[in-house]
C-alpha cells in the first residue's frame, strides 16, 4: 500500500482537533506522518498533547498566516517517500476506511490521471457532535455565468444519491487527497503549493483549476465518506463583512485568471458586498 501523509492547518483548533486526530487514528490505513500547522492560534498549548506522539510534527507560528502559507510551511516536513498528501481540516472528521479507499482508487490504472480526489463532504453539528443529515461538499461548480459554489451544500442527504466517480471542475479544500507528483507540477515560485497570495476562501479552487491545467484530473468518489463542520454559513449574512468581502475579491481573481466570462458576475458581487454590505 502506497504511503500518505495529511497536514492540518489549524488556527484556535482546540474544540475540533481532538475529533479529528482520532478519526485518523482509527484509519485502516495509518499516516505516515501527520504535521500540525498552526496559524497563529491566542493559546497553542492544547497542541501540547500531541508533541509527544511519534509521527506528529507541530509547526508553530506566532502570527496567523494563513491557511495557504500554513500549508506550505508544512510541505518540508513530510517524509521523501509519502506519495499522498492528504490536506485536512481540524473541523473535518474521516471514516474509518476514508484513507485505505483513497489509496486504491488512485492506484486503479485508470485514474492514474487523478491528481487530488475527494468524497461526499456530510455536515457535522460540533455543539451536539452529531451529524447534520445534510450535505457540506459534492465536489465544486461553477455556473456559466461565473459562480463558484459546493454542490448540495444544505440540502438534505438522500440515500444512493450518487453512485458512481465523476469528474469535477473543483475539489472543497477542507478535504483533498492529492497525488504528490500531481502537486510537485504546479509549484509557484518554486516552491508553493497553495497560492500564498491568498489567504483563505477560493484558494481550493486556485489549486485544483492550477492543477486541471496541467491535465491532472480532479475526482469526486461517493464511495468515500467524512464529515466537515463548516464555518461559513448557509446565509452569508451571518458572516462578517471582512470575510464575504474576501471571498468576493477572491472569486474577481479566480475568474479573472482562470474564468474571464464571469468576471461581471464576481465584479457586481464585490460591489454588492462592498457597498451594499449584502
Amino acid at each position: 500500500m502506497s504511503r500518505y501523509s495529511v497536514v492540518i492547518v489549524t488556527h484556535n483548533s482546540q474544540q475540533h482537533l481532538p475529533k479529528c486526530l482520532a478519526a485518523l487514528d482509527a484509519q485502516t490505513v495509518l499516516p505516515e506522518r501527520v504535521i500540525l500547522s498552526d496559524s497563529g492560534s491566542k493559546e497553542t498549548r492544547y497542541l501540547d498533547d500531541y508533541k509527544d506522539r511519534g509521527n506528529i510534527v507541530i509547526l508553530r507560528h506566532d502570527t496567523d498566516i494563513g491557511f495557504c502559507q500554513g500549508n506550505n510551511a508544512a510541505m518540508p516536513h513530510l517524509p521523501l517517500d509519502s506519495e499522498y498528501v492528504l490536506f485536512l481540516n481540524p473541523d473535518a472528521f474521516l471514516t474509518s476506511t476514508f484513507c485505505a479507499q483513497a489509496l486504491a482508487t488512485l492506484a486503479e490504472p485508470k485514474h492514474h490521471s487523478v491528481g487530488a480526489l475527494s468524497g461526499i463532504l456530510l455536515g457535522y453539528d460540533i455543539a451536539t457532535d452529531t451529524p447534520t443529515d445534510r450535505y457540506d461538499s459534492t465536489g465544486i461548480f461553477h455556473t456559466w455565468y461565473g459562480h463558484w459554489y459546493d454542490r448540495d451544500k444544505g440540502n438534505n442527504v438522500v440515500a444512493d444519491r450518487y453512485r458512481h466517480a465523476e469528474y469535477v471542475p473543483a475539489l472543497c479544500g477542507a478535504l483533498m487527497f492529492c497525488r504528490r507528483k500531481a502537486l510537485n507540477d504546479i509549484l509557484l515560485r518554486n516552491t508553493e503549493i497553495w497560492d500564498s497570495t491568498f489567504y483563505m476562501y477560493k484558494d481550493d479552487i486556485d489549486l485544483s483549476l492550477r492543477l486541471a491545467n496541467k491535465g491532472w484530473k480532479l475526482l469526486f468518489a461517493p464511495a468515500l465518506t467524512a464529515y466537515h463542520c463548516r464555518g461559513w454559513q448557509v446565509d452569508r449574512r451571518c458572516m462578517p463583512r471582512q470575510y464575504r468581502l474576501m471571498s468576493a475579491i477572491n472569486e474577481i481573481r479566480i475568474n479573472a485568471k482562470h474564468c474571464k466570462l464571469g468576471l461581471p458576475y464576481s465584479l457586481s458581487k464585490y460591489y454588492a458586498v462592498k457597498v451594499l454590505d449584502w
